[in-house]
């Protein structure tokens, strides 16, 4: 390069080392069940520990119904609701776009302020500054209307919950106006004991309407 005063300057860097070859002792997390080949690719082989994946548990496969101790609950396609329940069926798409709007941005408000509420008369930690918790509506039979704007995943469990509710509660005891249930299963839905949901549903002329759920994670359980 040239500097200042017109000369050329020639700079000439010493050359790296090159990185000896490690005869490394500590096997592959792929390698065969039997033996272990080492990442240097020496000869060197011996057996390797078995690994969590040699023996998954039940539940993390394929496999058979939900019995609560073994295998999850998985709602099917078709719920089976004790026929008792009547659900509120009624629809129409001849609604005008104002009040439509008008609808869905008030239900969004309804919904936000009630993950407000719930960290306003906790007075928890968990609620006011992780903001582990939230609040979800969803249609008659379990389907998503709206969730808040916290713990995700809370909400996209909790229609688990609400559908083991109707396909196990529907029944005995029944589901009934100004019921709530309570429910912290990890078999259904809840990602541990601590996320405790409560699901309350809500009726319109004797038929269920909606449901309204709020998961928190508590401190001690």
């Amino acid at each position: 390069m040239a500097s200042p005063c017109g000369a050329r300057l020639t700079v000439s860097l010493p050359r790296r080392a090159s990185r000896p070859a490690r005869n490394c002792s500590a096997p592959t997390r792929t390698s065969p069940p039997s033996r272990a080949t080492h990442r240097c690719g020496c000869a060197q082989s011996e057996t390797r520990r078995p690994l969590l994946a040699d023996h998954p548990h039940p539940s993390s496969i394929a496999g058979g119904p939900y019995d609560g101790t073994t295998f999850s609950y998985i709602p099917g396609p078709t719920l089976n609701i004790d026929p008792s329940l009547t659900l509120h069926r009624e629809w129409t798409d001849k609604i005008d776009p104002i009040t439509y709007e008008v609808i869905r941005h008030n239900l969004w408000n309804i919904n936000e302020e009630l993950g407000m509420t719930i960290q306003r008369i906790s007075g928890s930690p968990v609620a006011m500054y992780a903001f582990d918790l939230n609040s979800s509506i969803f249609t008659e039979d379990g389907e998503f209307i709206y969730y808040g704007p916290y713990q995700l995943y809370m909400s996209g469990v909790s229609d688990v919950q609400v559908k083991w509710t109707l396909e196990h509660r529907s029944k005995n005891p029944g589901i009934h106006a100004d019921d709530m249930f309570l429910s912290n299963d990890p078999w259904v839905g809840a990602a541990h004991q601590m996320d405790v949901t409560l699901l309350t549903p809500v009726f319109h002329e004797g038929k269920l309407f909606c449901w309204i759920t709020n998961v928190l994670h508590q401190y001690d359980v």
